[in-house]
């Protein structure tokens, strides 16, 4: 009895091992990645990619590559390797909108895309090589990234035409937009509205028919109303426009002024051109008085007639 136990033992100890080591040489490849991942217009968004492999203490160089479009075959948006498992991986490919999320420790192989746009919608594939070329796995099916664009009413303002007429417009984004509803003020028709709309953006105009007024336009989203709104204040007129009269004053008086300068610059002229004329008139009679004097004037003819009276010895 003793020597049937022991071998029964003995066989299922065997048999366990043996289960143990058939599956350790049988492990297989898996890699986690969701259907589809939703990011926001203009935020970062992490595609995430987990896998394990057959080798399960693994320490050497890894590669990881993300592609677009197409398995195996698609565009290649980044790769990256490391010396070592746990080590930091280095980009050969590179973008600076695209980088490593995740962490090769933890078998972690997640893409960031930076500030996405619409352009970033498809399909992203994950794969990972080891040191052995054939030591690599890369899943068929992959990601599809899908943005979304968040319904917010961007702006309000009044836009003027050169024909003068005035619209106030308020703009919103979406995907696809939302719709604009008018609430201020009262009796905005259907038929007064215009709008302009592209995939991700609408404009909402309104005529400007009524000053002294609010005008005030809102959107419904799933999280809560949004509305904006200004206040239009009759124009006033300018005092020309009210007052003919001081229009045509304003006019003459610039024409007004350039007479009184022009006179004040003539009447200056001529005050100073008559005062040289008088110097110059002083000066010539005093010069021609004193030629008359020095040509008439004659010695008393006693004294050029009688020597006797005046001797000089």
């Amino acid at each position: 009895m003793l020597d049937d136990f022991l071998i029964k033992m003995e066989t299922t100890s065997f048999f366990f091992l043996f289960c143990l080591c058939v599956e350790g040489l049988t492990a297989k490849w898996s890699m986690f990645l969701p259907e589809d991942v939703r990011g926001d217009f203009g935020n970062d968004v992490v595609l995430p990619c987990n896998f394990t492999s057959p080798f399960q203490n693994y320490t050497g160089p890894v590669t990881v590559i993300w592609r677009r479009n197409t398995a195996f075959s698609g565009s290649q948006i980044l790769k990256c390797s490391s010396e070592k498992m746990q080590g930091d991986c280095s980009k050969t490919v590179t973008d600076d909108r695209y980088s490593l999320s995740g962490h090769l420790r933890e078998n972690d192989l997640s893409l960031r895309i930076k500030a996405t746009t619409l352009g970033d919608e498809g399909k992203y594939f994950c794969r990972v090589e080891l040191e052995n070329s054939n030591d690599s796995f890369e899943k068929r099916e992959g990601t599809e990234l899908i943005i979304s664009v968040p319904r917010v009413l961007e702006s309000m303002y009044v836009r003027t035409y050169e024909s003068g007429q005035q619209f106030v417009t308020c703009d919103v984004t979406g995907r696809p937009p939302p719709v604009v509803t008018w609430t201020e003020p009262a009796n905005i028709s259907s038929t007064m509205i215009s709008v302009k709309e592209s995939v991700t953006t609408a404009s909402y105009s309104v005529p400007v028919y009524v000053r002294n007024a609010k005008y005030t336009c809102q959107i419904h989203d799933e999280r809560r109303p949004q509305q904006r709104s200004l206040f239009l204040h009759e124009l006033p007129e300018s005092g020309a426009a009210r007052h003919p009269e001081v229009q045509a004053m304003w006019i003459g008086l610039p024409v007004f002024m350039a007479i009184v300068n022009l006179l004040s610059i003539s009447f200056t002229v001529s005050i100073i051109l008559v005062a040289l004329c008088k110097n110059e008139s002083k000066g010539g009679g005093s010069m021609k008085s004193d030629a008359v004097q020095s040509s008439t004037y004659q010695p008393p003819h006693e004294l050029i007639q009688n020597d006797a009276i005046y001797v000089n010895e």
